[in-house]
């Protein structure tokens, strides 16, 4: 398992991408604003891209984002894989990237 942080800017600027880090593969990711932000949770994010079935999914403050989604078909990354790409809704946050096996 492979955790990281990602800062991303408000959506005036460009979304930030989400590529695979894991060497091999992985199974799921979670993606989520850092709980150690001042004042958590401070804002939504939006994600767009490949796991996202390039349609928007927005999510409010204060939740997190899993593909698959538990109980979902299963899929398989390899590194480098651009899962998507995520924007905040207002404001300038890290978000926590989560890759499991």
């Amino acid at each position: 398992m492979l955790t990281y942080l990602v800062t991303v800017g408000n959506n005036t600027q460009l979304p930030v991408a989400l590529a695979v880090k894991t060497r091999g593969t992985i199974n799921s990711i979670l993606v989520m604003e850092d709980p150690s932000v001042a004042n958590w949770p401070t804002t939504g994010f939006t994600l767009t891209g490949a796991a996202a079935n390039s349609a928007a999914i927005q999510k409010v403050k204060g939740t997190a984002w899993q593909y698959p989604m538990p109980g979902g078909p299963p899929a398989t990354f390899g590194y480098g894989y651009n899962f998507g790409n995520i924007n905040t809704l207002i404001g300038t946050t890290s978000f926590q990237v989560t890759e499991m096996p």
